[in-house]
């Protein structure tokens, strides 16, 4: 949220990395557990370029080339130079990163969201297919789409429904069924965006339509 005013603030044409955790969800965190979002630049931690931690010793970790003076160097490129020891504190607890980074994809002329609905578990394994088969024939205008099952999405909806869990602490399935059904939400969804100028656009929503043809259901652009 504060990335995303700051960008505001200065009229700054980027999109801000966008997580499944709400908006006021640490970017660094995310970032450094290897999340992704719905962005052109999905994979956030790809998009980290430099970082700076404190060690458990106090010391700080600069990458090499922002120790030898390079630091603008160093923000631009994100291999820099020797080991890349940057990775070390992705998933991992030798330092705690207190400056980071991140690579920002210009907004493009046109970004148009996408959702569709799988009525049937048994539909996943086409669904996979075919969203694979989109992603490598023009996965650069897409980022990715992500396939999410009936508690991923509600989750997103409504309050947990903590007085109304089965003998195993889930959601009794009866329950999970009822708000399914409040929601409309389906057994699987899946959701993604296009990104890039009108002609772009146009011409991915038809690939799509053609690969999720016959597998999905209520597919909405």
């Amino acid at each position: 949220r504060l990335l995303q005013k700051y960008l505001d603030e200065n009229s700054l044409r980027f999109l801000c990395p966008v997580t499944g955790a709400g908006p006021d969800c640490s970017l660094v965190g995310n970032a450094l557990e290897r999340g992704y979002g719905m962005v052109p630049h999905a994979d956030h931690f790809l998009s980290v370029t430099s970082l700076e931690a404190v060690l458990s010793d106090g010391r700080i970790y600069k990458p090499p080339l922002a120790e030898l003076g390079c630091v603008e160097v160093d923000r631009a490129f994100k291999w820099g130079i020797g080991p890349f020891l940057d990775g070390t504190f992705s998933q991992g607890a030798f330092g705690i990163v207190t400056q980071m980074t991140i690579a920002l994809a210009p907004v493009p002329e046109r970004v148009e969201a996408f959702f569709f609905g799988l009525p049937h578990d048994a539909d996943i394994e086409r669904a996979v297919e075919a969203v694979r088969a989109l992603l490598s024939e023009v996965g650069g205008s897409l980022g990715l789409i992500n396939l999410l099952n009936t508690r991923r999405v509600l989750s997103m909806m409504e309050p947990y429904p903590r007085d109304q869990l089965d003998q195993n602490g889930l959601i009794d399935e009866q329950y999970l069924l009822k708000m399914a059904r409040r929601n409309q939400v389906m057994p699987w969804m899946g959701t993604g965006a296009i990104y890039g100028n009108a002609s772009v656009v146009r011409a991915v929503k038809s690939v799509i339509k053609k690969r999720l043809s016959g597998i999905v259901k209520k597919l909405v652009f």
